[in-house]
């Protein structure tokens, strides 16, 4: 294969401090020499360690097979690193080094087909942050330069570009595995000096949220967790967040900023109100104090979290029913009905419900039993006109318990559908062949 000797770069000369700015790099035009496919390119370049790398993408890429992305690997170029120190142009495939290599199947990845394919690998832009100490510099280069690694031979930190060339023959394919590094002048591809000015202040946003909205009596009202957006996404990890009750003034306590830029305080229990208390109101605001000269200071809106008598967390269980007719006389039909418990964690042992007809109640109230299935026997008198009629489970009370509530209920009460004694009584037509026994609803019939 033959490659371009000349790389296209892009970038300014001066930038103030802490000025974001761009920077692009892209290897010139290249042509496959011979083989089937020539695949799993790779092209490396090492990121700037004085400088906030804030992204790496690619663009741009002709003649080639697959998808072009760029990923960030780790100095030795084994493993992907979100925070790498190396920016690869690749379409998910290496050849010998890096993640997801092969030294064979070249048609995978970025590949290009048959010899004399003329193509050019993307354009990889970064954006970066300048540093803010002024007369710094930055540059970006290839992390192979002045190595003498070429054909089969080198390493991977100090391969800059790799692929792997398929041929077909008699005995079926050959492999060929090829790597290479550049001479002293890739040690500095770009130069960008950080000029003697007013630094480039970044803004920065904090939100504020909290566990629980509503906290009830003896409920642990959980934490404050602050969100610090910087500008551009620089890290502020270890930096601090003062969280402050706006209605006493108080500082609550502070807390320090994690890799992705929360800070999260754990609130003191609130005094328990007794029933029928009023609600108190507790107001709290998150302030970010930012850096001088590199990131303003921010602070969230008012965040209310409720301190109530009520319970604020409701617990239910539901029952799960089946009916069946059985028999039928001049007087009334037999139901059978079977309700599925669905328990909730921690229901009373004392907890009473009611099956109901309609709004009637069936029986006396019971208490749940220890398995999770009941079933019950009614009678229905049977009317002059057919009806329709429905059945549900429901709690007598809710029990509370400081901020918790059980409650029971059927989500879909159960019908039967009872015969008339006098079909002239029933609208017409009631349906054909409306056989005993059925299940349903019918509309336009009365329910009791």
């Amino acid at each position: 294969m033959t490659p371009s000797m000349n790389i296209d770069v892009s970038y300014p000369a001066e930038v103030a401090p802490g000025e974001v700015f761009d920077v692009t790099v892209r290897p010139g035009p290249m042509r496959t020499s011979q083989g089937d496919n020539t695949g799993r390119f790779t092209f490396d370049v090492g990121l700037p360690q004085n400088a906030d790398v804030l992204e790496v993408g690619v663009s741009g890429a002709t003649g080639l097979n697959g998808t072009p992305s760029a990923v960030r690997l780790n100095a030795d170029k084994t493993r992907n690193d979100a925070n790498g120190q190396v920016a690869r142009i690749w379409g998910g495939a290496s050849a010998r080094y890096g993640p997801n290599s092969s030294t064979s199947n070249a048609d995978n990845g970025l590949f290009a087909a048959g010899s004399g394919t003329d193509f050019r690998l993307p354009e990889l832009s970064m954006t970066l942050r300048a540093p803010l100490t002024p007369g710094e510099e930055v540059s970006v280069n290839l992390p192979g330069w002045n190595n003498s690694n070429s054909g089969t031979n080198g390493n991977a930190a100090g391969t800059d570009f790799q692929y792997v060339r398929t041929s077909s023959g008699l005995f079926g394919n050959t492999n060929q595995q090829r790597q290479c590094s550049s001479g002293a002048a890739a040690e500095s591809l770009t130069l960008t000096s950080v000029a003697d000015v007013d630094p480039v202040v970044l803004d920065s946003s904090t939100a504020l949220s909290a566990d629980n909205s509503r906290v009830g009596p003896g409920q642990d009202p959980g934490n404050l967790v602050a969100l610090v957006n910087p500008e551009y996404p620089v890290s502020l990890a270890g930096q601090d967040v003062t969280f402050r009750h706006t209605g006493s003034g108080e500082v609550v306590g502070t807390a320090p900023i994690n890799a992705s830029g929360r800070a999260t305080l754990p609130l003191e229990p609130f005094t328990a109100l007794a029933p029928g208390e009023p609600d108190v109101l507790h107001t709290y605001v998150a302030e970010y104090g930012g850096i001088d000269g590199d990131i303003r200071a921010s602070e969230s809106q008012v965040l209310t979290i409720t301190n109530t008598a009520e319970p604020t967390v409701t617990n239910e269980t539901t029952f799960v029913m089946t009916a069946t007719l059985g028999d039928e006389t001049d007087e009334g039909v037999e139901v059978d009905i079977v309700a599925t418990i669905n328990r909730a964690a921690g229901v009373p042992a004392d907890a009473e419900a009611q099956l109901f007809r309609g709004d009637t109640p069936v029986g006396e109230p019971f208490v749940l039993p220890e398995g999770n299935t009941i079933t019950f026997e009614d009678v229905v008198a049977r009317e002059l006109a057919t009806r329709s009629h429905a059945y549900r489970i429901e709690f007598v009370t809710d029990h509370v318990e400081g901020y918790e509530r059980w409650t029971g209920r059927t989500p879909a009460p159960v019908s039967v559908i009872v015969r008339g004694t006098d079909p002239n009584a029933d609208p017409s037509p009631i349906g054909p062949g409306l056989p005993a026994g059925s299940l349903g609803s019918l509309g336009g019939l009365g329910g009791s």
